[in-house]
């Protein structure tokens, strides 16, 4: 188990920014909190199945905070909308510069990462979750370590999207082609369709054993 002093110096050695914000927390509030903490870390094979949008380290944090304001968090939060943003667009940022997660997700990722999410659900981010617990709490972050490397992107560009038009190119110009010189339509078709079918057979593989939402209603 990493303790705060070891999480601190492995974010340090990989030069990322860390924040801090102390809950002005009743008593009781604060041993609430205590005890689900020591309750998730009592049992070594606790673990969680992880999602990036719903339930990731960020959602945690969260989920904690509104235990120990008895639910008032959510309550007031989720009547609220957040920036507009869809969650894949909010993905998409937060992964500028990695482009094979970029076009993964666009690949695999159906409706549901499409949807909009409220003031309580924009929380998977931790910057949204820092800027709402400052302005419920009154705690500004006060920062222990500031990255000393650029700055990471946050405009994905196309992220990877070049390579459908490439891919629709592909085959869109050989059944151009075939069909003015009136010949070799029948390859340029069985090429078309063995691509399509490649696709659409992993779509379906994935839809098949996935457990996520997002990749069944693609």
């Amino acid at each position: 188990m990493m303790t705060p002093g070891s999480m601190r110096k492995h974010y340090t050695e990989h030069d990322r920014t860390i924040w801090r914000q102390r809950l002005p927390l009743a008593a009781e509030q604060a041993r609430a909190v205590e005890r689900k903490l020591l309750g998730d870390t009592s049992d070594p094979e606790w673990h969680y199945a992880y999602h990036h949008f719903h339930d990731n380290c960020s959602t945690r944090v969260r989920d904690i905070i509104d235990l120990a304001t008895d639910g008032r968090m959510h309550a007031e939060t989720a009547q609220l909308p957040g920036p507009g943003l869809s969650f894949r667009e909010l993905g998409r940022s937060g992964f500028s510069d990695e482009h094979g997660i970029l076009l993964f997700s666009d690949v695999f990722l159906g409706r549901p990462a499409d949807q909009v999410p409220n003031l309580w659900e924009v929380m998977f981010l931790p910057d949204f979750l820092r800027g709402e617990v400052e302005r419920r709490f009154g705690v500004a972050p006060q920062t222990l370590y500031t990255r000393k490397g650029p700055p990471f992107p946050t405009d994905p560009g196309f992220g990877g999207r070049q390579w459908f038009i490439l891919l629709a190119l592909a085959i869109a110009v050989p059944l151009a082609v075939s069909r003015w010189r009136g010949r070799g339509q029948r390859a340029a078709f069985a090429w078309a369709l063995t691509v399509l079918v490649f696709f659409g057979a992993l779509l379906w593989a994935v839809a098949l054993v996935t457990t996520l939402r997002e990749g069944r209603l693609n």
